[in-house]
């Protein structure tokens, strides 16, 4: 995530400096399959860390919890996968070692699923959608522990962890100080 000066690609990581003050919010990749049409969104910021999930707009979203604020909520679905990014940013490539895996194959159950679900009633798909949200959510509750658990050493830069204090300050979430 810290590579490259402008760190403007699809997942975008804030850190110190005017160039790089911008981040990934969330993201979408649209499918077109058999003439229908099935939308995968992480409803989280760092595709990255995060989980695609099959969503139809004539099902509706499922409850995401409140709108994201700049103030952790933990009611939030963006703000709960918020805490497992900003903890795999901080040692990327072990931490998210820890999970990716798990991730991607769950990821890919719900690619096999919701192919034989494009025809399906729109109840069908919107309960299907609700479940992968809610197995995402658990998945990623259970990854924030362990990637808490893993000690070593910090591999984010001085200017990018006294920057990402001051924003864990400013949204009153209980992240280690870097």
């Amino acid at each position: 995530p810290a590579k490259g000066v402008t760190g403007a690609t699809v997942c975008m990581h804030a850190g110190f400096g005017p160039i790089r003050n911008s981040r990934t919010a969330g993201s979408m990749v649209t499918q077109w399959q058999d003439g229908q049409v099935t939308h995968w969104l992480t409803g989280t910021a760092a595709p990255c860390t995060g989980i695609f999930k099959p969503v139809w707009m004539d099902a509706g979203l499922p409850d995401l919890g409140p709108d994201p604020t700049g103030i952790f909520n933990d009611a939030c679905l963006w703000w709960r996968h918020e805490q497992l990014h900003r903890e795999v940013v901080r040692s990327y490539g072990v931490r998210l070692g820890i999970y990716r895996q798990e991730r991607d194959d769950l990821e890919t159950s719900f690619q096999k699923d919701a192919a034989v679900l494009v025809q399906a009633s729109i109840e069908e798909r919107r309960t299907f959608s609700e479940t992968c949200f809610a197995a995402a959510d658990r998945a990623e509750q259970d990854w924030i522990e362990q990637v808490r658990a893993i000690e070593g050493e910090d591999h984010t830069g001085w200017l990018a962890r006294k920057t990402w204090d001051r924003f864990n300050r400013a949204a009153k979430i209980n992240q280690p100080q870097y």
